[in-house]
């Protein structure tokens, strides 16, 4: 997408002069091929007039050149925007504020211009900035008028002109590519990615670690993904700091949904890590729980659910005193963002290891893993792997290509868990695709279902919208988890944090409900 800004060279009080000298730099513009032109608000008619803007004489002037712009742009098909409206517009799917209102020059705004931008354009990330300032049809009797021009996204500026005073700016803007992973865009390198997300999280953990005089965790295992990762993380991290790995402490807690298979794997993994390990059975815990507190045998509601997350994190953070140790919460960004965990729970840790990372991310990391222990498994290559190396390696395969759930439920009569996270809320994939474009990219509900439907063609409308709708109830009506809950790290443009995009927790979801009740009207 090409942009240009530009200034005219024009006269002070002569309107019909300066509009030919804006027809000429169409003309050219689109000889040139731009898509998009934009020129300072006082191109035709200069602020510095003051009053005499408003003299019949020059009015009408003014108003036959207006006249003439208008028609000369209503003939061709490039986007030219030359007054003060629209401010903000939508233009080959990208959002555009537009500042190009007349400004005095000072030594100040020079040396602040650019400073200002990147924080303008932080804060509205998803907005193309357009600064178009320009001095050629202004007086410079008292005072001289800004001439600057800048494109800025992002908190980034792509393009300016303070060094040379130019009167024309371009700038050729990529046009993002759409893809179903958002918060990998603009990284070609994942092995690159991820060594730096175990760095960071190394960073922070051992932050954490040497504030609290603490140089030894538990973690609850279940031999689900979440935990396997974590864990990978911080046996890798207490490797690269020299610390000894018998002081991560692995705790798996069988209960009344856990399967023989994550089970199986829970232990190997540990085993295989080298950490240790420790096994309680919860399920005498949790029926004495459920009978004290009048829970109906066989009623599989959510007190039966949440009474097991909650003993499992009450046995770890106990264990955490016992031995003087931080306990390592597993959760991801995607669950946090949906609230899809139990108050109190698994909602609660002393330091939140994966809570920068989207669950699909996730899924991506534990495959790095893999692929350094035993790189065959995704590739025909033969590779000199160590047997060690090459079943553990096995071991995080299994756990992957698992369900995700949370085993909180009885496990059906051929042993598997019927209770799957992603047959309840949909593919995690299309959440995080939701998570990303409400909050870093600031989309109505309307564009979001619009574009997931056009990334996940597999997906049928009426799934994407019902996804969307659980989604949309989960983001507002959870919001109160992510009040309060263990230090963790931002990895990418969206954070769970409160004191990022702070979504309060009596937020009322009206309006983005009402979005999804007409697009189901639209669908019937």
């Amino acid at each position: 997408m090409k942009i240009r800004l530009v200034s005219i060279e024009g006269k002070i009080a002569d309107p019909l002069y300066n509009e030919q000298q804006m027809e000429k730099e169409i003309t050219k513009a689109l000889g040139e091929g731009i898509d998009l032109l934009v020129f300072p608000s006082n191109s035709i008619r200069p602020v510095s007039l003051d009053d005499m803007r408003y003299n019949e004489t020059y009015w009408n002037n003014y108003e036959i050149a207006l006249s003439r712009l208008k028609q000369a742009i209503s003939f061709i098909g490039m986007n030219v925007v030359f007054d003060d409206e629209p401010k903000v517009f939508n233009f080959k799917n990208y959002t555009f504020r537009i500042h190009n209102n007349a400004q005095e020059e000072t030594l100040e705004s020079l040396i602040n211009a650019e400073k200002i931008l990147k924080r303008e354009s932080l804060l509205e990330n998803t907005f193309i900035h357009l600064v178009c300032f320009g001095r050629g049809t202004e007086s410079t009797c008292q005072k001289v008028y800004s001439n600057i021009k800048m494109i800025a996204y992002d908190g980034k500026i792509l393009a300016s002109n303070l060094d040379t005073d130019a009167n024309i700016l371009n700038l050729d803007f990529p046009i993002e590519t759409k893809t179903r992973y958002p918060y990998l865009t603009g990284i070609d390198d994942l092995d690159k990615m991820f060594k730096n997300i175990l760095n960071l999280q190394g960073v922070g953990l051992y932050g954490k670690m040497k504030s609290m005089n603490r140089f030894k965790i538990c973690m609850g295992v279940s031999g689900g993904l979440d935990s396997t990762v974590s864990l990978l993380a911080c046996v890798e991290i207490f490797k690269k700091y020299n610390l000894p790995l018998k002081n991560i402490i692995g705790v798996t807690m069988p209960g009344l949904g856990t399967t023989e298979r994550t089970h199986k794997n829970a232990l190997a993994l540990m085993k295989g890590l080298g950490i240790t390990i420790e096994e309680i059975d919860l399920r005498p815990l949790l029926k004495t729980h459920l009978e004290n507190i009048s829970q109906p045998e066989g009623k599989f509601d959510v007190t039966f659910e949440q009474t097991q997350s909650r003993e499992r994190t009450q046995v770890l953070l106990d264990i955490a005193n016992r031995d003087n140790a931080i306990m390592i919460g597993t959760g991801c960004m995607s669950e946090f963002a949906l609230g899809w965990m139990t108050y109190g729970g698994d909602h609660l840790c002393m330091y939140a290891i994966n809570i920068g990372l989207p669950k699909t991310v996730v899924k991506m990391y534990a495959k790095w893993f893999i692929n350094k222990l035993d790189p065959s498994i995704y590739n025909e290559e033969d590779h000199n792997v160590s047997k060690h190396d090459a079943d553990l390696a096995a071991v995080i395969k299994n756990i992957l290509d698992g369900p995700v759930s949370p085993e909180l439920l009885p496990i059906d009569d051929k042993g598997e868990q019927y209770e799957k996270t992603e047959s309840l809320i949909g593919d995690y994939a299309v959440q995080d695709f939701f998570i990303y474009h409400m909050t870093v990219s600031n989309w109505s509900i309307e564009k979001i279902f619009n574009e997931t439907l056009e990334v996940f063609p597999e997906y049928t409308p009426e799934q994407i919208l019902k996804w969307l709708d659980i989604f949309t109830l989960r983001y507002f009506t959870r919001a109160y988890k992510k009040n309060c809950y263990g230090d963790g790290l931002q990895l990418f443009k969206y954070s769970v944090s409160p004191w990022y995009k702070h979504v309060p927790s009596d937020i009322d979801n009206t309006i983005w409900k009402e979005e999804i009740e007409s697009l189901k009207k639209e669908m019937k």
